[in-house]
């Protein structure tokens, strides 16, 4: 991956022109900024199939870009707004993916090209395009791609020796750069490059979180491109001059830690370390998209219990803590292999862990009402649930096509009742002042300005306004069904994911494709298996059948789903547009303010904000939520944040940060055998088991520790 230094405004020219020429990279005359024709370095190597990246930059000359959209085979992958407006570190959004630009300087830009599309073929074309703010296109780049598959497992890591102590001669100095923005969990990588007075290396070994992660043997002698191994990692060393490396972190040693210590240590061919690089990596907790849910892991289908919202988002005392079960020394007796276990200590500990009243309200929240009482639901029906027919007083049918008059005819109003009738907390009742009304005005203009964002035609020339645009697709563009290969990268059984959310099968034995369907483009069996949970009570029926979710009321209430849950560190967004999640001291301090633009935050925050002025999304959902805002007649104070500009994204330590999964307990206790806890604690990452779920806690038990016994 080409992570080249900062412009060389302060470097002599000869020097500049000497480094450029070292560097393989063309010289650049002296023309000014504005006249000089960019000058392109692309990743274009041998790229491993499931962990292909497009990574580039341009030295020198670069335009104002606010966008980058890349093609592969003729077939669009999709585009990455402007994630920061610095080229090193590179800072990337919650898929992994990265654009940072500095006008008349330099921007770098790193796509992770999705498994699923990734051409059998050995080679394919790729189109890079770069946008600036009005959406016009600034610059093109079009460059070949090879495909390599990786082998069927890797070599062991190699240890390496103790770090000897690094000298450096005083006039060449290593100058590292390192991409230690935020790492997505499930994507993490650390790439750097020397820039100058490299050490000759062989090889180069990495650590996280004082664990040996690996070692990459060197795979070229050049450093743009950088050629990588089956595993998708590479090491450069040009001795004396320029190295470079990218190695992807080991998903199973990854901190839970929302950061780590990590090093990268060169050696020689004699195995001796010769440069020695310490940094702090930083790991999102919780990726998230525009299409898609960051992952929660609902409960199971439940009656509808009664009740306020919390007053406010502070995690419970024992969010985190160690989950020791009740009774004697540690809860249990033992037997020679572990302890023995009730499960009446295990409900107990899941009742104390999970009693804190955020939690509580969680739980209310997303109860859901049986299948049979929602598909009995149907327009001006007298027996409707209590929020349906709320619904039905504020948005009549003849409203519903007015509004969606371009919609997919998958979209019907019958299935907008059934998808407000499963979640009865949605439009309900409150019973301590607030106005029901107004919050269910709201809530329907919140999620339809998102929607004309995510499904929308965004055809200007239509005499439909583009507010009213929304609800045109139903299945992500290019898909259908039948299709193979999409989006089932995680269904491998050797995955966590995989092994949690069982993908179905086509009748050849090929996993079946969770490419984007409904309203919010639900996507990845991670997806599809916890809104198949909260709707059937199992994973199975939408891992079989995920075409329900494109075909029945399910389109909707994916997109129902998303508004209602989670996605620690960030509040349900029902929270956020019915007041009960109310920022703390550290939300404020990161720029997260009640408004419109917090749900944005929640959506695609990743991609859209944060950056020094509204990007084209975020001005458009602005634009559409004040239509619906007035169509539904709800003010918008004049100081209402709408816009997502400066906001920096939720992070553990605000109001909505509520662990809600459990997580192996690896604390030390002296009086259980051998030390281990046999417990489960909570955590605000996603994992197998969730608080939400009744009896997941001694789920989590067993999956960690096999060895113990569970009796009633």
């Amino acid at each position: 991956m080409p992570l080249h230094p900062s412009p060389f405004t302060a470097w002599r020219p000869a020097f500049r022109a000497a480094l450029l020429a070292a560097l393989g990279a063309p010289l650049l005359g002296t023309a000014t900024a504005a006249t000089i024709t960019p000058s392109w370095e692309t990743l274009n190597a041998a790229q491993p199939r499931g962990a292909a990246v497009i990574a580039w930059d341009i030295w020198w000359g670069s335009g104002s870009y606010d966008k980058a959209c890349y093609q592969l085979a003729n077939q669009p992958l999709g585009c990455v707004a402007r994630t920061g407006t610095t080229a090193s570190p590179l800072a990337l959004d919650a898929n992994g993916n990265g654009l940072g630009s500095t006008p008349g300087q330099a921007t770098k830009g790193l796509f992770r090209i999705p498994a699923a599309k990734t051409p059998s073929s050995d080679s394919a074309p790729v189109t890079l395009s770069l946008y600036g703010a009005s959406g016009s296109l600034v610059e093109s780049k079009s460059f070949t791609m090879t495909f390599t598959t990786p082998a069927p497992a890797s070599p062991a890591p190699q240890t390496p020796q103790t770090p000897a102590p690094v000298s450096a001669s005083p006039d060449l100095i290593p100058d590292w750069n390192t991409l230690n923005a935020a790492q997505p969990r499930r994507a993490a990588t650390i790439a750097w490059d020397i820039w100058w007075g490299s050490a000759d290396a062989s090889k180069a070994c990495y650590r996280i979180a004082n664990q040996d992660a690996g070692c990459v043997p060197r795979t070229g002698a050049t450093a743009s491109p950088l050629a990588l191994d089956a595993a998708g990692n590479g090491l450069a060393v040009i001795a004396g001059q320029a190295s470079k490396g990218l190695f992807r972190l080991p998903e199973k040693l990854l901190p839970a830690a929302s950061s780590a210590t990590a090093s990268v240590t060169l050696y020689n061919a004699a195995n001796a370390a010769v440069a020695s690089k310490t940094f702090t990596i930083k790991f999102e907790s919780s990726p998230a998209s525009a299409g898609t849910i960051a992952t929660p892991t609902p409960p199971a289908t439940s009656s509808v219990s009664s009740g306020g919202g919390a007053s406010g988002s502070t995690p419970s005392s024992n969010s985190g803590g160690h989950a020791a079960p009740s009774g004697n020394a540690g809860g249990a007796s033992t037997t020679a292999s572990g302890p023995t276990l009730t499960a009446a200590e295990l409900a107990a500990t899941e009742a104390r862990l999970t009693s804190s009243p955020v939690i509580a309200s969680i739980k209310r929240a997303i109860a859901t009402l049986p299948n049979d009482a929602v598909e009995a639901v149907v327009p001006a029906r007298a027996a409707n649930p209590a929020n349906v027919r709320r619904v039905e007083r504020l948005l009549t049918s003849a409203n519903w096509d007015y509004l969606f008059p371009l919609r997919a005819k998958e979209y019907t109003y019958t299935g907008f009742l059934r998808a407000i009738a499963k979640f009865p907390a949605v439009c309900r009742d409150y019973g301590d002042g607030r106005d029901a009304d107004a919050i269910c005005r709201k809530t329907m203009a919140t999620m339809f300005a998102h929607f004309a964002q995510e499904t929308g035609g965004h055809e200007s020339w239509r005499p439909e306004a583009e507010w009213r645009q929304a609800l045109v697709w139903v299945r992500e563009m290019g898909w259908s069904e039948g299709q193979r290969g999409g989006y089932n990268a995680e269904c491998a059984p050797s995955t966590w994911q995989g092994k949690t959310w069982p993908c179905g099968q086509f009748g050849d034995g090929t996993f079946k494709s969770y490419f984007g369907r409904g309203a919010k483009q639900l996507s990845y069996n991670y997806n599809y298996g916890p809104f198949s949970m909260a709707m059937y009570g199992s994973v199975r029926p939408l891992l079989d059948k995920p075409e329900l979710v494109a075909d029945t009321w399910l389109n909707l209430a994916s997109a129902v789903f998303f508004y209602m849950y989670p996605q620690p560190p960030k509040p349900p967004m029902m929270f956020v547009v019915d007041g009960t999640w109310q920022p703390n001291a550290r939300d404020l301090a990161n720029g997260l303010k009640p408004g419109f633009g917090v749900t944005t935050q929640i959506i695609n925050g990743g991609v859209e904000c944060g950056g020094s002025v509204e990007v084209a999304q975020s001005l458009n959902r602005i634009s559409y939520y004040k239509s619906f805002a007035s169509y539904f007649g709800i003010a918008v104070p004049a100081d209402e944040v709408l816009g997502c500009k400066g906001m920096k994204q939720f992070d553990e330590g605000g109001a909505g940060a509520t662990p809600i999964y459990w997580e192996r307990d690896d604390g030390w206790y002296a009086d259980r055998p051998g030390g281990k806890s046999y417990a489960c604690k909570l955590v605000g990452y996603q994992t197998p088991h969730s608080a939400l779920v009744a009896g997941d806690y001694a789920a989590c038990v067993k999956a960690q520790f096999p060895d113990v016994s569970i009796t009633r």
